[in-house]
């Protein structure tokens, strides 16, 4: 009964279904059952639920429906008299007829005015308290379907609610943050991915990421991230990760549970969404001058050079399947503005850029940026400050020209250590070396690096080979120029009154 009762939320209309006619008489119908007393409407009253929810199923804006006013006295009867009373009865919750009035509710708040309405009727300190007792309830006894199926509508309602920024603010107050990082725990993977989805919003306010950030979920998202299967899970969990590596006290839990192997760890992977996001944490726990120390010896740096090396990787086509069946059952009709997946050339790119970003802040430790030279960083960076030789959409040359500029800054950062300026003179002709200088050392700011990028992006194809010559000409790994007995000779490094010097391995 459950499933058939649900089964309309995932259902996609189309040519070959009759279209419903919603009628004002249904929901005057409606509105007088609800305002009965009678036990026995209970079961009629549960029907017309049923039934007109699946006609209104479509409905974006019922504020300025048609029939407005006789919806506006729904709303105000679920609410007040349903709701508010039923809450007192602990057997209300598990029953059928509450989820037909959260369904209702989650149609409602698709309008924001109702979402608004939903905060001053008190609503939503009722579903707080109410995803507080039924979160208890879940966690404390064996699994059931219609808690699985309550708490699946209820995380989303309150992931519509988040969208707004200052709705967060009113949700921190009524302490929904916190039943929903109790469900972190949660055995069943859809009730554990709507209520990372419901904290991936909520977090996105200062205010209640510093809340989120003092409830000591770092353990438990390092968990999910290193021992779940499901690859949607381990996504999310990244996401909200990253989001909280902001705040101090996170990367501190972050080392204290030993994050940084973890981290690592998992860079192996063959999920992009999943690698950028942990890359990106990796770069926020850099901040740290002895975290950044241990990702080296750890051996993070070739790691990372190798994610930018290897080029595009690709998720398993199962996986990419389960992905999409997460989304469409977490996120249902939130406008996330588009797909959770980018085209893999985009992911590739935006990857490549937090690669860029990380190595960036490595640098800004000596040992780190001798260990990056070391493992042909230069070579690596140097390939990235190219533009591609193929032409590319207006959001692909956006997302370009910031690695680019990012490759830029990696490679400044590199050449503020004096060691390495004798490599990267070789690296630039004369002109682009000197603005390549001007920038300045350690210069964070990424529209710093702009003459260079219109440089290189303007100059002739006969300019761009000889600069991709001298980039190639710094490659350690390079096949030798010639071989004179048993030593590979790799490059020409000078000439003198006495002779020539070469490299040789």
């Amino acid at each position: 009964r459950i499933q058939i009762l649900f089964e309309f939320m995932l259902t996609v209309s189309n040519g070959n279904h009759a279209e419903t006619v919603l009628e004002r008489s249904s929901l005057v119908e409606l509105i007088e059952v609800l305002r009965g007393i009678e036990e026995g409407h209970k079961r009629h009253e549960s029907q017309l639920l049923e039934d007109l929810s699946r006609q209104c199923l479509h409905e974006r804006c019922l504020s300025t429906h048609i029939f407005k006013e006789e919806f506006r006295q729904i709303f105000e009867v679920l609410i007040k008299q349903r709701l508010d009373k039923g809450r007192h009865h602990r057997d209300f919750y598990q029953s059928e007829y509450f989820l037909r009035i959260l369904i209702w509710i989650k149609i409602f708040i698709r309008d924001p005015y109702y979402q608004k309405e939903l905060f001053h009727m008190g609503g939503v300190k009722i579903l707080s308290e109410s995803l507080r007792q039924i979160t208890e309830d879940y966690l404390s006894f064996e699994d059931e379907l219609m808690g699985i199926e309550v708490l699946k509508l209820m995380t989303n309602i309150f992931q519509k609610l988040c969208v707004e920024p200052s709705q967060r603010l009113w949700l921190m107050a009524c302490d929904v943050p916190r039943s929903l990082v109790l469900l972190l725990c949660a055995r069943d993977l859809s009730v554990l991915n709507c209520a990372l989805f419901a904290l991936i919003d909520l977090v996105k306010s200062v205010q209640t990421r510093v809340v989120i950030g003092d409830m000591n979920c770092v353990e438990t998202l390092l968990h999910i991230l290193q021992e779940y299967n499901d690859p949607y899970s381990k996504r999310l969990s990244s996401e909200l990760l990253k989001q909280l590596c902001i705040l101090e006290n996170v990367r501190s839990q972050i080392k204290v549970y030993d994050g940084i192997p973890l981290c690592l760890s998992v860079l192996h992977d063959s999920d992009l969404v999943l690698l950028f996001n942990v890359v990106s944490i990796v770069e926020k726990l850099c901040i740290d001058n002895e975290s950044s120390s241990e990702i080296r010896e750890l051996g993070g740096i070739p790691l990372i050079l190798t994610l930018i090396q290897d080029g595009t990787r690709l998720s398993k086509p199962d996986e990419l399947r389960q992905l999409t069946r997460t989304y469409s059952e977490c996120s249902d009709d939130q406008q996330r503005g588009g797909s959770p997946f980018d085209s893999r050339r985009c992911d590739t790119v935006r990857l490549h850029t937090a690669c860029c970003a990380t190595l960036t802040q490595l640098s800004l430790n000596d040992a780190n940026a001798q260990n990056i030279v070391y493992s042909n960083g230069v070579f690596i960076l140097g390939r990235l400050i190219l533009p591609p030789e193929e032409a590319a959409a207006d959001e692909d040359t956006e997302l370009r020209e910031m690695l680019q500029l990012t490759a830029l800054r990696a490679l400044r950062f590199l050449f503020s250590m004096e060691r390495n300026r004798q490599l990267f003179k070789r690296l630039f002709p004369t002109e682009l070396f000197e603005m390549f200088i001007d920038v300045g050392h350690y210069i964070t700011n990424i529209h710093a690096y702009k003459d260079m990028l219109h440089y290189i992006n303007n100059s002739s194809e006969e300019a761009r080979n000889r600069i991709k010559c001298r980039i190639h000409n710094t490659n350690q790994n390079r096949a030798p120029m010639f071989f004179v007995g048993q030593y590979a000779v790799l490059e020409h490094l000078g000439s003198g009154a006495f002779g020539n010097v070469y490299k040789v391995p």
